[in-house]
């Protein structure tokens, strides 16, 4: 008999307090429903970096990621990581679709007004960009 998908949380992460706090949501959301819980760092690349220097920036991220997986797992859910590259955000919602998750879980930095406004929000672009936040729900950790 074929075993049912089991779609995963996503968490997406910058390393940051407010990330660390909504991966602690994370994990005790996908113990609490049964799933496993991905963990996604996506490396910017909108200045087009160079093929020889992605190999650089992921020997940075991966080992800070792998610590942070390393740490959730002692909560006792399953964790899988993911380097993602392009723009952080669009990175994290087409990995999002691309594994049909249930959920996205994203720290908000808690900018003010005028800075958000300038900038826009790595977790407002993710919820408005990723088809899974469109279709399901859509949680948001303030700092």
């Amino acid at each position: 008999m074929k075993r049912p998908h089991v779609q995963p949380i996503v968490c997406a992460t910058d390393f940051s307090e407010p990330a660390q706090r909504a991966a602690n949501v994370a994990s005790a959301l996908a113990k609490r429903v049964g799933t496993r819980l991905v963990l996604v760092h996506g490396i910017d690349e909108r200045g087009e970096i160079p093929q020889h220097y992605w190999k650089n920036l992921c020997g940075q991220d991966r080992p800070v990621l792998d610590a942070e997986a390393a740490r959730l797992r002692e909560s006792g859910v399953e964790v899988q990581e993911e380097l993602v590259g392009g723009v952080p955000d669009d990175g994290v919602a087409k990995c999002s679709e691309r594994l049909d998750a249930r959920l996205i879980v994203v720290g908000s930095a808690g900018k003010g007004t005028v800075e958000r406004w300038v900038l826009g929000s790595a977790a407002e672009r993710i919820a408005e960009t990723a088809l899974i936040a469109r279709r399901r729900y859509y949680w948001r950790v303030r700092a």
